[in-house]
């Protein structure tokens, strides 16, 4: 009779614990269908909006790197920039829609890049800065034939008001002369305004070498020479213009 007894007791035990045991693996089998349904929906997104997500984010980037020289405040930022997009300056690339910019446009542009070229010190190191940056901005920009007409006449308005040569405005006059000469360098409809803005660009360049007091002793008697030699001929090419 006691050996009954013992029987009976244990059966309620053995039949919470089967529930018991039975609850948890229907718990962990609902959770696994779930995080298996969840994993499933991602493992079958296209690939296709993967890549396009992908290409997306690598244009953005590219035209960042090369419309963010706007925002450049040095000349060692400038330098970075002109090598990063070495290639396609070299290959006289143009961005996709490139901005109309105006005449206005073009003297802001001016007066930051001669900002920045006082960050440096030595005249390479300003000329240097200036015609990177000329060169980064041919790269966003589209400059019509009737803004480039507007630049020589402020040129050639400053050459004979005898403020050209102003060291207030050195280096914005040649960010002006480099994207003139570098928009007319090739143009045979244009060879004697190609002629002026050369000039005035080698006149400007010479300038800024005579005015740094570092630039070699040695050197400066020819400069000086090439400074009225490029004088004359400006003088010449404006009265027969």
């Amino acid at each position: 009779m006691k050996k009954e007894k013992n029987t009976k007791s244990k059966k309620p035990i053995y039949k919470k614990t089967i529930f018991i045991i039975l609850g948890v693996f229907i718990i962990f089998t609902f959770i696994g269908a779930i995080l298996n349904t969840d994993i499933t929906i991602n493992n079958n997104q296209p690939v296709s909006n993967l890549n396009d997500d992908n290409n997306e984010t690598s244009t953005t980037q590219e035209e960042q790197n090369i419309s963010d020289y706007l925002d450049l405040k040095t000349a060692d930022e400038v330098k970075k920039a002109y090598d990063e997009n070495l290639e396609k300056i070299m290959n006289k690339e143009k961005i996709e829609n490139a901005k109309k910019v105006t005449f206005e446009d073009l003297l802001k542009r001016a007066e930051k890049a001669q900002e920045i070229a006082l960050t440096t010190e030595g005249a390479t190191n300003k000329i240097d800065t200036v015609t990177n940056l000329v060169a980064l901005d041919f790269l966003v920009s589209d400059i019509k034939d009737d803004v480039l007409d507007e630049i020589l006449q402020y040129l050639i308005s400053e050459y004979k008001n005898n403020t050209l040569l102003n060291n207030e405005t050195l280096e914005k006059n040649l960010y002006l002369a480099r994207v003139l000469d570098k928009s007319l360098n090739q143009n045979e409809n244009k060879i004697k305004e190609a002629s002026i803005s050369f000039d005035i660009f080698q006149l400007l360049k010479d300038t800024i070498r005579i005015n740094d007091e570092n630039f070699k002793e040695e050197l400066k008697e020819d400069v000086k020479i090439s400074i009225e030699e490029n004088k004359i001929q400006i003088e010449k090419a404006i009265n027969n213009f």
